[in-house]
């Protein structure tokens, strides 16, 4: 036999014939018939011997009946002892149907034979007793007739043949019809049962043997075979898909279980090993092959040895579970810590196993230690962070017997490093700054990283503190050094705030706070400067902080209020326009000047929501002014760089007037000269904008910035706003007059109006109108007031212009 060639099939699934689908139907229909043809056969002989018996009933009936008629003249016939004449009658009845022997016996002996011989096991015999004709009751002799059944037999044979040839045909026809009603009622279905068991598989287990529609007429015993098979098929479909879906667990589970860090040793209720996963192998250096059987002590170590397995049975049986650090051995005989867990496993009453979980915690140890540093240390220079210096300051206040100081210092402009030569630079740039400063302090002194560009120096004084300026003197050396940071010089200053134990502060917080307040003063003094902490700084910026918290609520509270002071032509001293002044009425304080809270709120970061509540207020105000307003009227709102940088600024004053209903021209947006400086490229685009949206623009404060021809005529600018410092000395102060008279004549070269603020005499406003400018304002003419009177006071003169109109009219 070839290795290729198809081993023979079983029996059972090989694909019968004919005659095979139907054994069943055949050996059913061949015992019924064989059944049919023994019943026929007995039937066919019960009715044989039934015809016999009347045969023989029936001739002895007809033999009796002729006895009768001729026993009257035998009777005489032996009466008179006349043979001839009884030879007579028996000749008379051999003639008669029927009769085939007569014999006649007297009492006396005398016989009369008549007829053949006859076989006696085909003849009916009957004998007849013949009485005295006297009726005396005397018997005179004995008469006996006999008839031959043999052709009769014969004849009645061939009958019963016949008729069982007939009963065997239709035997025959029956077993036929059986067989076809057995094959399409019983073998057809059985068949169709057998071949769905036969090539039935995983995908046609969900498909049912019998539809359901088919299942409505009353259930026969194959109907039940059927839903029993079907029955079978849905639990055996559920058993296959539970193990399909226990069985992709395992799998999961034994790859889970094989690639978690981990190590997962299965031990049965004796502590000898029955696996461990890969990770086991890897810590422990063992084979799980060469250690099944071993004993837990065995494969990991004496730590696991009796006392830990009495301990631990002990906490499993009452929980379960047991947790704990031991030392664990490798097979080369290094240990490692790690972290042990054993859980109890129970599988039935006598089935327990024992699930323990190691790790290697050596590595955590040491994660665990450069958290530690990281939390305590910053990440970039790994010097103590603001939580570590907190509390190294308050250790060295705890000793009692020293002094000492907190020196905060700020890197001045390195912002602009990191802007310019990018984050990396500036990263690399706090690296060295942080070695050069540990390399001017002397080794007691502690440094610290407080964030950004901001650190921190622990100094322990004398008690006269003789000490600080010479390590200040040692810090400023040190940083005035160029730094050369991937190729570039770069040249940096620091400022330093101090403040000393006892007399700044008893703990560390505090020397904090006033530190970075001293600080903040060295800032305002310039670069490379150092201040000591006073109490003056420190009251200062608790009434910044608490005016900038207080600034945040009067925004919320609407506590603040948009003052207008009307701005008039100097040619006919009528109003033009009105600039709108933010003003702050505190609950508690009173008035604060815009000069105390705008710089805080700049510092602070609520510009953005102070120019955004300036803008809402300016176009609700206008929305309620008189409609009978001067031509060319607007009023004018300061915003602050902030608004100026900012992209969407003219869609936001588009809104505010679309949603107010308002002509752009109504409104007036003043800028400072510094604030456009500072990006040249963005302002001008933004300007460019409110000017085609139809604002007015006006250049604030100008002379006291750049003053730069070359710039001015970059921006698209409706009027210059003269600074009120140039106009307290005019006229008196020449200086004073020349700058004034060169802005207004270098706004009338370029087609710009011009705006004198802070007029407050009469000479002034002379000298500004005798030299061309525009407009003015100030407390000469008008004083700021709330929006309700500037209301009034435009109504008044709008009145007064319409009074001189009607004047003018009547003496033409």
């Amino acid at each position: 036999m070839n290795r290729g060639a198809r081993q023979s099939e079983p029996a059972w699934q090989s694909k019968p014939s004919w005659f095979g689908r139907n054994r069943l139907a055949l050996r059913l229909t061949l015992l019924t018939s064989v059944i049919a043809l023994i019943l026929a056969a007995l039937y066919t002989t019960f009715e044989i011997q039934a015809q016999k018996q009347n045969l023989r009933a029936e001739a002895s009936a007809e033999l009796k009946s002729l006895g009768e008629t001729v026993e009257p003249a035998l009777s005489a016939s032996l009466w008179e002892l006349d043979t001839e004449r009884a030879e007579i009658v028996l000749y008379g009845l051999l003639h008669a149907p029927g009769v085939d022997a007569a014999r006649v016996t007297s009492i006396q002996g005398e016989a009369v034979n008549l007829g053949p011989e006859l076989n006696r096991d085909n003849v009916v015999t009957i004998a007849l007793s013949i009485q005295s004709p006297q009726n005396d009751d005397r018997l005179l002799g004995m008469a006996w007739l006999s008839r031959d059944l043999s052709s009769r037999k014969s004849a009645l044979l061939d009958h019963s043949l016949a008729s069982l040839a007939a009963n065997v045909g239709r035997t025959l026809l029956i077993a036929l019809f059986l067989l076809l009603l057995t094959h399409f009622l019983v073998i057809r279905r059985l068949q169709k049962i057998e071949d769905y068991t036969r090539t039935i598989d995983s995908k046609k287990l969900a498909t049912p043997l019998k539809p359901t529609s088919s299942r409505n007429r009353a259930a026969d015993s194959i109907d039940r075979l059927e839903e029993a098979i079907d029955s079978m098929r849905r639990k055996l479909l559920r058993d296959i898909r539970l193990r399909e879906r226990n069985r992709k667990e395992i799998i999961i589970f034994a790859n889970a279980l094989a690639s978690i860090a981990e190590g997962v040793v299965i031990l049965d209720e004796r502590y000898r090993l029955i696996s461990m996963n890969a990770s086991a192998e890897r810590l422990l250096e063992r084979s799980n092959k060469t250690s099944v059987g071993l004993s837990v002590q065995d494969i990991m170590g004496e730590n696991l040895g009796p006392a830990f397995q009495a301990l631990t049975k002990d906490a499993l049986s009452t929980r379960q579970r047991w947790e704990g650090q031991l030392w664990i051995e490798r097979a080369n005989d290094e240990g490692f810590p790690a972290l042990v867990s054993l859980s109890l496993v129970q599988h039935g009453p006598d089935n327990k196993n024992i699930i323990l979980v190691f790790n290697d915690v050596s590595r955590y140890r040491q994660f665990e230690e450069r958290m530690d540093f990281l939390r305590h240390h910053d990440a970039l220079t790994s010097l103590p962070n603001r939580r570590f210096i907190t509390r190294l300051l308050e250790r060295r206040l705890s000793h009692g017997r020293l002094y000492p100081a907190l020196l905060m210092l700020d890197l001045d402009d390195f912002k602009t490093v990191n802007n310019s030569l990018g984050h990396d630079a500036g990263d690399r740039l706090l690296q060295s700054v942080a070695n050069r400063l540990q390399d001017a302090i002397s080794g007691d002194d502690i440094i610290g990283r407080l964030g950004s560009d901001e650190f921190a120096i622990i100094h322990d004084t004398e008690e006269d503190n003789n000490s600080l300026p010479s390590i200040c003197q040692a810090i400023e050396s040190a940083m005035t050094r160029p730094f050369h940071i991937q190729g570039h010089e770069i040249h940096l200053s620091t400022c330093i705030g101090i403040a000393r134990h006892p007399s700044d502060g008893q703990d560390a917080n505090t020397l904090i706070t006033r530190a970075d307040a001293a600080l903040y003063q060295s800032k305002l003094h310039g670069r490379s400067s150092h201040s000591v902490s006073q109490r003056e700084i420190i009251e200062s910026n608790k009434i910044r902080f608490r005016i900038s918290a207080d600034l945040r609520k009067a925004i919320e509270r609407d506590e603040l209020a948009l003052y207008l002071q009307p701005i008039v032509k100097l040619s006919n001293s009528r109003i033009t326009a009105m600039e709108g002044l933010i003003r702050w009425n505190h609950p508690e304080q009173g008035q604060i000047s815009p000069g105390d809270f705008l710089p805080i709120a700049a510092s602070s970061g609520l510009m953005p929501r102070l120019n955004e509540w300036v803008l809402d207020h300016a176009c609700e105000i206008l929305s309620q002014l008189p409609p009978d307003r001067p031509e060319g009227f607007r009023v004018a709102v300061n915003l602050s760089a902030d608004a100026v940088h900012d992209r969407n600024l003219p869609h936001k004053i588009a809104s505010c007037l679309a949603q107010m209903g308002l002509n752009p021209r109504l409104l007036e947006i003043e800028i400072t000269e510094t604030a456009v400086m500072k990006s040249q490229k963005l302002s001008r685009s933004v300007l460019e904008q409110l000017r085609e949206l139809g604002v007015t623009v006006a250049m604030d404060d100008f002379g006291t910035g750049y003053s730069s021809l070359a710039y001015l005529r970059q921006f698209p600018l409706d009027y210059l706003k003269i600074d009120r410092s140039f106009v307290t000395g005019v006229p008196d102060v020449r200086e004073d007059c020349g700058i004034s008279q060169t802005i207004m004549t270098l706004a009338d070269r370029l087609g710009i109006k011009t705006i004198v603020e802070g007029v407050e005499t009469q000479r002034q406003r002379d000298f500004f109108r005798d030299h061309g400018c525009d407009e003015a304002q100030g407390f000469l003419f008008y004083r700021p007031m709330p929006a309700a009177e500037a209301g009034q006071l435009l109504k008044a003169s709008a009145a007064d212009k319409q009074q001189n109109i009607e004047i003018k009219e009547g003496h033409e």
